[in-house]
């Protein structure tokens, strides 16, 4: 029985050490996701606010009508909102993987 025990101890210290790698990893991954989204979420941020404030001041100069401006105004919100929100998503998952693996 004692042995049993002492393999059972073994087989959990192990198991241990392998979701410590891999947590380590999923940080890792973590991190790179942040820098690389924020960096990203910058760009595309700064891209979609050029489309909504060129939509807002096109519209009563007359250089665009009322079909073009729609189209204009939301692709600039989405360009600005999805890769955050995409971002967000995928860190908060690996965050939620490193949280269920914390419970083994």
């Amino acid at each position: 029985m004692i042995i049993l025990k002492i393999i059972g101890w073994i087989l959990y210290i192990a198991l241990k050490m392998v979701i410590g790698v891999i947590q380590i990893v999923l940080t890792f991954i973590a991190t790179c996701i942040c820098f690389g989204g924020g960096v990203f979420c910058t760009i595309c941020g700064i891209i979609g606010f050029v489309f909504v404030v060129a939509s807002l001041l096109c519209l009563p100069s007359g250089i665009v009508t009322v079909k073009e401006f729609w189209p204009m105004f939301f692709f600039g919100i989405a360009l600005g909102a999805v890769p955050a929100f995409i971002t967000n998503v995928g860190v908060e998952g690996i965050y939620a993987v490193k949280g269920l693996l914390s419970k083994i």
